[in-house]
């Protein structure tokens, strides 16, 4: 077992470098990178579950290098990157099955167009992509793309996710008092309190107003900044697709990819907490872009003093 958590802390150790690569692949400046570096080695939850036996630590690790290997191969073609998206599908999918099926499609959807510019190229890299993974899922004996397998995985069965969410909404960290009012499909205002109260959750991880357990006292540091930033987290989402999508799409994509995969199922605060995990640095990423380009509030100052001794580039 020690092992596992040896190579859970190397990973997660590797995880603020991942994110101050993206950033300098996506955004090119160098405060803004090392300052989203040190917010993603320094989260409290990233450091806790980097030190259990869990396998979080290393989805988090591959996604991470997958969306890496996404946007270089938006700025130009090379077999490197994808031997890379290859090889990172496959640490997925020996992880977590629904979610190898979830990345399929948003690997291709990391590939679409955005703009007039070279959308010919991107055609031709989603119909190579598209073979490229068939074949590879072909030789695991998925079928072709898993086409077959999309077709009949109970994951995107509405009936199934539903007896999830009840199956979850249990405990002292269930997410609503009663079990009927969790379901999807009863109603479009029903829907919605179930979308907002999921993302929610995935922000924030708790109830201020009942905070009596260890987990949900570690959580309020988090919960805290995450507030003071999220301001800055709207204005840098907007910002990335306004200015930085060309080449941001993958991280775009997978953010708001993931939280719907597990905002749609996760009816439990602790669950959420420690799921989250796999597409908070790419929300975090976005918060520091926007705390970047706002210039002003005490995230600012604190990116200024971490990178004060640095030049953007």
């Amino acid at each position: 077992m020690i092992l596992i958590q040896l190579l859970n802390v190397m990973l997660g150790s590797a995880t603020g470098v991942l994110v101050y690569r993206l950033s300098r692949e996506v955004y090119g400046y160098e405060s803004l990178s090392r300052f989203a570096g040190y917010v993603t080695a320094f989260f409290p939850s990233f450091i806790y579950y980097s030190i259990l036996p869990l396998k979080d630590t290393l989805s988090l690790f591959a996604l991470l290098f997958l969306v890496i290997a996404l946007v270089r191969l938006r700025e130009r073609f090379s077999p490197i990157h994808m031997f890379q998206i290859a090889f990172m599908l496959v640490v997925v999918l020996g992880l977590r099955d629904y979610l190898f099926l979830v990345c399929l499609g948003l690997v291709l959807l990391s590939m679409v167009p955005v703009s007039k510019r070279r959308v010919s190229r991107f055609v031709i890299l989603l119909i190579g992509l598209f073979i490229f993974l068939g074949g590879i899922t072909y030789a695991f004996g998925m079928g072709f793309f898993s086409i077959e397998v999309f077709r009949s995985a109970k994951y995107f069965d509405l009936e199934y996710i539903n007896y999830t969410r009840q199956a979850m909404n249990r405990g002292y960290g269930s997410f609503y008092d009663t079990q009927g009012i969790s379901q999807w499909g009863q109603g479009i205002y029903s829907d919605l309190r179930n979308v907002l109260t999921s993302v929610y959750y995935f922000f924030f991880s708790i109830d201020p107003t009942e905070v009596g357990r260890a987990r949900q006292m570690f959580a309020l540091p988090e919960m805290l900044f995450l507030l003071v930033g999220f301001p800055a987290l709207i204005h840098g989402v907007l910002l990335t697709w306004r200015e930085q999508r060309h080449k941001a799409l993958p991280v775009l994509i997978f953010a708001f990819g993931i939280m719907a995969v597990y905002g749609s199922a996760t009816t439990n605060m602790g669950a959420m907490f420690r799921w989250r995990m796999q597409a908070l640095p790419f929300f975090l990423l976005m918060l520091c872009y926007g705390v970047y380009r706002r210039r002003k509030g005490v995230l600012y100052n604190l990116m200024w003093s971490i990178g004060r001794n640095r030049t953007c580039s």
